[in-house]
C-alpha cells in the first residue's frame, strides 16, 4: 500500500489572507507617523457653508497649522485666496474655545465648537456665513489629503501585493490543509482585527467601520480563504486571478479606512 502524506496544517497559498492582513497593518504603523494630529482640542476639520442647505469640510491633512500660547492658527489655499482660521483655547484644557477666521483679507464670522466624525472627536471651526464662494469656487474645497507620493506608493504597493499573491496561489501547490475552518473564521475575524487597530493608531471612531464595504470584505476573505484551503485544479489560472482580485479589493478598502480614519479624508 502506498504511503499517504499527512494534510498539512498550512501551505504557502492557504496563508495569503493572513500574510496580507499583516502587510496591511504594517502600512497602517507606517501611515500613523504621518496622520495628521488628532488632540481634541486642536481644530479637527472646517466647516464651510456653501449655500442655505449645503456644507463642505475641510480635512485637517489640508491645512497648515502651529501653535502659539494656546492659540492654533490654520491656513489653507482656496481658489488662490487665503482662509485662515485661529482657534483660542482657556487657561485650562476642557474650557471654553473660540474662533475667528478671515478670506481673502476679509474677517468671516466663525464659531468653534466640538464634533464627532468618522476620524475622530475634535475641535470644529464653522464658518456658517460661509467665505463667498459660487457654487462653482465651493466645488474646489479641498475635501481630502494625503502626504505627496502616497497615492502612488500605495498603488504601487497594492499592486504588487496582489501579483505576488497571484504567483503563490497559481503555483504555491494544490494540498488541501487539515484545518480549514480555523483558518476561515480567523481570515473574517483578522480583518476587523486590523480595521480596529486602525482605528486605534489613527483616531477614528467607529463611523469609520460602519459602510458595507468593510462587511462584505469580510465575507469575501472568509470565502476566499476557503477556497485556499481546498485542493487546488492542477490549473492554478483561476486560483491566481481569485488571489489578485481579493488582494486588490482588500487592499483598497483597508486604504480608504486608513485615510478616514486618520483624518485625510473629511
Amino acid at each position: 500500500m502506498a504511503h499517504q502524506e499527512p494534510t498539512p496544517r498550512l501551505t504557502p497559498r492557504a496563508a495569503l489572507p493572513g500574510v496580507l492582513l499583516l502587510v496591511l497593518f504594517g502600512a497602517c504603523v507606517l501611515l500613523a507617523v504621518v496622520a495628521p494630529s488628532r488632540g481634541y482640542e486642536q481644530i479637527h476639520y472646517v466647516a464651510v457653508a456653501t449655500d442655505q442647505d449645503n456644507w463642505a469640510t475641510i480635512p485637517r491633512a489640508a491645512l497648515s497649522c502651529a501653535e502659539v500660547d494656546r492659540t492654533e492658527t490654520c491656513a489653507v489655499d482656496v481658489v488662490g485666496r487665503r482662509l485662515e482660521v485661529l482657534l483660542r483655547r482657556g487657561i485650562t484644557d476642557g474650557g471654553p474655545i473660540s474662533c475667528t477666521a478671515n478670506y481673502a483679507g476679509a474677517p468671516k464670522p466663525c464659531d468653534a465648537t466640538f464634533a464627532y466624525s468618522e476620524g475622530g472627536d475634535g475641535a470644529v471651526a464653522v464658518l456658517s456665513m460661509g467665505i463667498g464662494l459660487t457654487p462653482a469656487e465651493a466645488e474646489l474645497l479641498p475635501k481630502w489629503s494625503v502626504p505627496a507620493g502616497v497615492v502612488g506608493v500605495g498603488l504601487g504597493v497594492v499592486g504588487l501585493l496582489a501579483t505576488a499573491a497571484a504567483l503563490v496561489a497559481g503555483f504555491g501547490g494544490r494540498k488541501p490543509v487539515d484545518n480549514g475552518f480555523t483558518l476561515i473564521w480567523t481570515a473574517g475575524l483578522g480583518w476587523f482585527v486590523l480595521l480596529f487597530a486602525a482605528l486605534a493608531l489613527l483616531g477614528g471612531t467607529l463611523d469609520a467601520l460602519a459602510r458595507p464595504e468593510t462587511a462584505l470584505v469580510a465575507v469575501l476573505l472568509m470565502v476566499w480563504q476557503w477556497t485556499l484551503t481546498r485542493p487546488g485544479y492542477r490549473l492554478g489560472v483561476a486560483r491566481a486571478v481569485g488571489a489578485f482580485l481579493m488582494t486588490a479589493v482588500t487592499g483598497v478598502v483597508a486604504a480608504y479606512v486608513f485615510l478616514i480614519a486618520g483624518g485625510f479624508i473629511a
